[in-house]
């Protein structure tokens, strides 16, 4: 599928902030993270933190042998 990569590649918008972009996806260098950073929304990650936590907080209470499997949780 190289033919079909090159080809959206081909396709996304130039960049505009002065970077000149690669004449093909082959020799065009790895993104940075800085890049990215305008897309960054701490408020958001916050609440990710949040529900992931309480996943995992979840998740080990369920593997613990005290846990009855197979009755209804109320």
């Amino acid at each position: 599928m190289p033919y079909l990569s090159e080809e959206l590649y081909q396709h996304l918008p130039k960049p505009n902030n002065g970077q000149s972009s690669s004449p093909s996806l082959c020799v065009t260098s790895y993104s940075h993270s800085s890049e990215f950073n305008q897309y960054r929304n701490k408020t958001i990650e916050k609440y990710i933190a949040i529900i992931t936590d309480a996943i995992k907080k979840i998740n080990s209470h369920y593997s613990t042998p005290e846990f009855p499997r197979h009755e209804a949780v109320t």
